[in-house]
């Protein structure tokens, strides 16, 4: 915080040894507190030298705390802006990230979605083929059982045959007929 006005030197430290540096005006230079107190002393002696009174004097230390304060308060407002500044990159970097984290949740999402309907289709085809082959099978047993019918009749008929072919050859001429 610089005071008003070009009517003070500024003041830096130039090289004279390691152990007697030398405060010198210099344009880059910087003010001090002591240097703060010259500058209001010798306004102060101006004005009483030019036989200005004492609101004149009054009026100027208040117009320069008046500068002050303000600057004081331009850099409090400043810094604070400079914060919340640094507080909205944050948030807008969260943000980035969130969306980022989003996108890549909502990409993530969709591959599960054609996953589980490729699985849903894979089922349904497999679900499809267990019918067929349930169908397949209960036709099989089917046929094994009207073969199993069929194997029954034809032994009934066989034996019914061979009864009756027993009971018109009469006892003993079956064994006579068979013999050369």
């Amino acid at each position: 915080m610089q005071p008003d006005g070009e009517w003070m030197p500024r003041y830096g430290l130039r090289w004279n040894g390691p152990t007697t540096p030398v405060a010198v005006p210099m344009d880059d230079g910087y003010w001090t507190p002591w240097h703060l107190a010259q500058g209001a002393l010798a306004a102060v002696v101006s004005c009483h030298q030019m036989g200005t009174d004492s609101a004149c004097l009054e009026r100027q230390a208040c117009e320069r705390y008046d500068a002050h304060a303000t600057q004081r308060r331009l850099a409090q407002v400043t810094a604070e802006l400079e914060r919340v500044a640094a507080q909205r990159d944050e948030a807008l970097r969260v943000s980035v990230s969130f969306a980022s984290q989003a996108t890549r949740a909502e990409d993530e999402h969709e591959v599960c979605l054609l996953v589980a309907e490729r699985l849903r289709a894979e089922l349904e085809r497999v679900a499809a083929e267990r019918d067929t082959a349930r169908e397949l099978a209960n036709d099989a047993l089917q046929a094994r059982d009207k073969a199993l019918a069929c194997e029954a009749a034809a032994r009934g008929l066989l034996a019914d045959l061979t009864r009756d072919v027993l009971s018109l050859a009469g006892p003993g001429q079956l064994g006579k007929e068979a013999a050369p």
